[in-house]
């Protein structure tokens, strides 16, 4: 009888120990580590670099003893460039960050330590994703499209047809159909059908006019109208008889190759424009050519003064193309870091919500035999015929073509929707007021989808 009482006992402990160890939560999921502790890998940013947009990290956890993952350590990290030093961003822990104007121009990196729920080499290393940005601002749907047109001749349909197509994405239009002379009277023939289109259908018509005679840009007439009291007077006079007989909204004053010596004269002449314009409610705006600084240096440049012109216009647009050209060495129409350059500067002296910037829809074709202006439509025809490939430049961010024609070889400079998606980026990072096209009918529809994507259109 003893020994059965003593063996019993016995036999309920080991009962004890086979069902401890069965119902232990631990012995359940806690795996033998090997000395291999947790990795993270595919770390990634979904989400738009934009301010007030929510970035939210990816990344893939894994660990070799089958241990699930714990509370692994989350950082948020930012940078003025893209390959500088990044420094965390305070209190940015969690897997989603809301981007604020603080971050705007910086790059955003994110960076995950992996750690698992339990075990002693519970925490990995940490890894970081690449960087998004630059941050920019929240495309405005006011940014403003304004595209120059041109009609040559009376069936000449291509500016108005390529309004007609988009007008949801432009607000005004200046039409290059009147140029001056020595003693301020203005010539050429109105576009009724733009006019009228554009005034149906919330766009507004601006006439531009120019300095232009049959050997282009004349100095000698800008001079004349600028020194003289009773010429730059019959200018204004039938400027404004101009914009009302036609329906205009206002004008695009568009003088070039001005002396440096009339730098003074043209910016009181730009206020003379203002101020007969303003009170009858019409718009003044000038195309200036761009510039990088302001020195005397610079003939074709330095006779705009662009503080004055920017405290007196309403718009500026900055004709921020033709880096290069036909009448130079092959290159860029606008590399990316010229135009940054003259935005650089021009905001400094203009306020940002007066400037447009320029956008060409156009190339240059070099050769041996001579060099020529083309549209967009026709480098991609050029291409589809004579075949190669387009290549890039990642310095200038442009696009150009090689090919050959009768043995000779062609280099082809352009500007597409992939170029100009870098350039409405620096529109939306600068808060400038948008974009002006040279010129409708050049473009093709990509072109569009790109504005229409970076503005919100």
């Amino acid at each position: 009888m003893m020994k059965r009482l003593s063996f019993i006992p016995v036999i309920m402990l080991t009962i004890c120990i086979i069902f401890s160890s069965i119902l232990s939560p631990s012995a359940a999921k806690i795996k033998t580590r090997t000395g291999n502790p947790p990795v993270a890998s595919n770390v990634s940013i979904v989400g738009n670099p934009i301010v007030g947009q929510t970035l939210t990290c990816q990344y893939t956890y894994y660990d070799v003893n089958g241990n699930l993952q714990g509370s692994s350590k989350y950082i948020w990290l930012s940078s003025t460039s893209l390959t500088g030093t990044y420094t965390a961003i305070t209190g940015a822990i969690y897997k989603t960050y809301t981007l604020t104007n603080t971050d705007l121009g910086k790059y955003i990196k994110f960076e995950v330590t992996p750690v698992s729920i339990t075990g002693t080499l519970n925490t990995g290393t940490p890894v970081r994703s690449s960087a998004v940005g630059p941050i920019i601002t929240p495309p405005s749907p006011t940014k403003i499209v304004l595209g120059f047109t041109t009609k040559y001749y009376s069936t000449d349909l291509s500016s108005y047809n390529s309004m007609v197509n988009n007008t949801k994405s432009i607000n005004q239009i200046a039409t290059a159909n009147f140029s001056a002379d020595s003693f301020g009277n203005i010539s050429g023939t109105a576009p009724q059908d733009q006019i009228n289109y554009a005034n149906n259908n919330g766009i507004k018509p601006l006439a531009l006019v120019s300095n232009c005679d049959l050997n282009g840009f004349n100095s000698s007439i800008a001079k004349s109208i600028l020194e003289n009291t009773t010429y730059k007077q019959n200018f204004i006079n039938s400027l404004v008889n101009l914009i009302k007989i036609n329906g205009y909204k206002g004008a695009n004053i568009d003088f070039e190759n001005i002396s440096s010596a009339d730098r003074t004269y043209y910016s009181e002449f730009i206020s003379d424009v203002k101020n007969a314009l303003s009170p009858l409610g019409y718009m003044t705006t000038v195309s200036v050519p761009a510039k990088t600084i302001d020195s005397s240096a610079y003939s074709w440049t330095y006779a705009y003064d662009y503080k004055a012109i920017g405290s007196f216009a309403d718009q500026v647009i900055i004709m921020s193309y033709d880096e290069h050209g036909s009448w130079c060495d092959p290159g860029p129409v606008a590399s990316i870091g010229w135009v940054t350059n003259v935005i650089n500067y021009s905001k400094t002296v203009i306020p940002t919500n007066k400037i447009l910037l320029g956008l060409a829809a156009y190339g240059y074709d070099w050769s041996s035999i001579g060099n020529t202006s083309l549209s967009i439509n026709k480098v991609y025809s050029l291409f589809n015929t004579y075949g190669g490939s387009i290549q890039w430049d990642s310095v200038s961010q442009s696009p150009y073509y090689i090919y050959t024609l009768n043995g000779v070889q062609h280099t082809i400079w352009f500007e597409n929707e992939y170029s100009i998606a870098f350039k409405l980026n620096l529109v939306n990072q600068n808060n400038l007021s948008g974009v002006g096209i040279w010129r409708l009918g050049l473009e093709n529809s990509a072109y569009w989808n790109t504005i229409n994507t970076k503005f919100s259109k």
